[in-house]
């Protein structure tokens, strides 16, 4: 070990400013790394909340669609049984009562 660090510091001073160059650019590429690791995360949380949110929307309409096709075809059956109900062929009088 005291060989390498001997012959390091037997080197001239360009080498030494070299090296010191070489180390801040090597952390440089380590902090960039890192920081564009970081900027990738909040951005995939970014998009995560936002699916997230469109999700939430989409199903909260798809429960009030649901709920108005049940109250149509509620509203539908109900006037089947009031035209079936005072009728000779009940049958015939709610299917054309369902007819558009």
């Amino acid at each position: 070990m005291g060989g390498i660090l001997a012959t390091i510091l037997g080197l001239p001073k360009w080498a030494h400013v070299a090296m010191g160059c070489a180390a801040l650019g090597l952390a440089f590429l380590i902090w960039l790394k890192v920081h564009d690791s970081n900027v990738i995360e909040d951005y995939e949380r970014d998009i995560t909340h936002e699916v997230e949110k469109k999700a939430g929307e989409a199903a909260d309409d798809a429960g009030v669609a649901v709920t108005d096709t049940q109250d149509e075809v509620e509203q539908g059956n109900d006037e089947a049984r009031k035209a079936a109900d005072g009728s000779d062929d009940p049958l015939r009088d709610a299917l054309d009562s369902l007819r558009p």
